[in-house]
């Protein structure tokens, strides 16, 4: 009985119904739009940081946590050349950060400094595709690429 009262009434007066459920419908449709707007971003943050940064994965050795000392971040060379038991690695790159500070005339700023295996960061980044200025670096170099 309640139900077919609330029917009724609902549609006693047709434009103010129609309005409303298309104004709730429109603000509806604007929230499931923007949600999926902000998962969709998310998601490519969250892509272009592991194709830029670490990856996936970070391997190093185990007292490099506790211990951050430079000879507990570098890997045997014989880890880098097996064969890896997962499927869908598609490159590995080594690399070794840390940070510097770097002065001019007047001022000093904090860099982040990485050092890396070029061929092989190239092949995981693509970072000779983006220089606007001078050359990639090979294996043989003595040089650094400096970005803003």
């Amino acid at each position: 009985m309640f139900i077919k009262l609330a029917w009724k009434n609902i549609w006693r007066n047709k434009k103010r119904t129609i309005i409303l459920s298309s104004s709730v419908l429109f603000a509806v449709f604007l929230a499931i739009l923007m949600r999926s707007a902000q998962l969709g971003t998310y998601a490519y943050m969250i892509a272009s940081a592991t194709r830029q940064q670490t990856g996936y994965i970070q391997v190093q050795h185990q007292k490099f946590r506790d211990e951050r000392r430079l000879e507990y971040g570098f890997i045997p060379d014989s880890l880098w050349n097996k064969q890896w038991p997962v499927k869908h690695i598609t490159a590995i790159a080594p690399r070794l950060e840390t940070f510097a500070l770097i002065s001019g005339d007047s001022v000093t700023r904090a860099v982040a400094v990485t050092g890396i295996d070029p061929d092989k960061e190239n092949h995981f980044t693509q970072l000779a595709h983006w220089l606007k200025k001078g050359n990639y670096l090979n294996r043989n170099d003595d040089g650094l690429i400096v970005g803003n």
